[in-house]
């Protein structure tokens, strides 16, 4: 994030899905959790929530999301 993100957050969620359709969103500069440099959601509703804190993003909650 820039210095204008400061503070700013995003919630990364998953609406729907059909079947087995996973899907998997590459992280840089994540902090917290467990430093992922991966999110995967194979279900409606999985929730990722982060927030821009310095150069990074932090997360701040994983709702069924997987890291690693």
């Amino acid at each position: 994030p820039t210095a204008n993100e400061a503070g700013q957050v995003k919630v990364i969620r998953m609406t729907a899905t059909t079947a087995t359709n996973a899907v998997t969103l590459a992280l840089t500069n994540v902090s917290g959790g467990t430093q992922a440099t991966s999110a995967s959601f194979d279900a409606a509703a999985e929730t990722l929530i982060v927030v821009a804190a310095g150069n990074k993003w932090g997360v701040i909650k994983e709702l069924g999301v997987t890291l690693s």
